[in-house]
C-alpha cells in the first residue's frame, strides 16, 4: 500500500549496495534519481564506507525555490511524504561531496537551506538536447520547427511519463 518505490526498496538498496561497496570499493557513489530517500544512502555510506557521494537533482527534493510552493500538491499524505522529505534531504546534503542540478536555482536554494554546501563542488547541468538531432531531421527534409503548427497550438514535452500522469494526459489530448 506504499506507493514511494523509495520506501518500498529502501532496506534491499541499503543491503545490496553495502555488499557491492565493500566488494568493488567504488571511488563514488552517485545518485541520479527522483526516488530522493534513496539518497539518504549516500551519508549512511559515507559514514560507514568513508566514500564520497554525490546528489544530481533533476527536481527539488525538499529545499526548492520560492516559486516552486504553490505547485506543491495539498492533503495530509502530500504534507506527511514533504515533512519526511526535508528531514531526509537535511541528513543528507550536507554531507554530499557534490551537487548536480538541472537548475541554478536548485542550487542556490540547497546553498540557502545547507550554508555548508556552499563549500563543496556544484554544477548546474541542464536537461541536454543535441544539435546533431536538429541537424539530422533537417538533412532528412523534415526541419523541426515547434512554431509551424497552422493550428495555432504548440505542444511540447521532455520529460517521462510515469503510470500516474495517465489520467490528466488522457484528459490533456481529449481537450486538445
Amino acid at each position: 500500500g506504499i506507493g514511494d518505490i523509495a520506501l518500498r526498496a529502501y532496506r534491499q538498496m541499503e543491503r545490496l549496495g553495502s555488499e557491492l561497496i565493500e566488494k568493488e570499493r567504488p571511488d563514488l557513489v552517485f545518485f541520479s534519481t527522483t526516488a530522493f530517500l534513496i539518497m539518504q544512502l549516500g551519508a549512511t555510506w559515507r559514514r560507514h564506507f568513508r566514500i564520497p557521494f554525490v546528489l544530481a537533482l533533476q527536481d527539488p527534493w525538499s529545499a526548492a525555490p520560492a516559486w516552486t510552493i504553490p505547485l506543491r500538491r495539498k492533503g495530509l499524505q502530500h504534507r506527511l511524504m514533504r515533512t519526511i522529505h526535508a528531514r531526509a534531504e537535511a541528513r543528507t546534503v550536507p554531507h554530499a561531496s557534490g551537487i548536480i542540478a538541472v537548475s541554478d536555482a536548485y542550487v542556490s536554494a540547497l546553498q540557502g537551506a545547507y550554508p555548508s554546501t556552499t563549500k563543496i563542488p556544484t554544477a548546474t547541468i541542464p536537461f541536454g538536447y543535441s544539435l546533431d538531432d536538429f541537424e539530422a531531421s533537417e538533412a532528412n527534409g523534415t526541419p523541426w520547427n515547434p512554431f509551424a503548427d497552422k493550428s495555432g497550438c504548440t505542444l511540447m514535452y521532455a520529460g517521462r511519463v510515469e503510470k500516474a500522469m495517465t489520467r490528466s494526459l488522457g484528459q490533456l489530448c481529449k481537450a486538445l
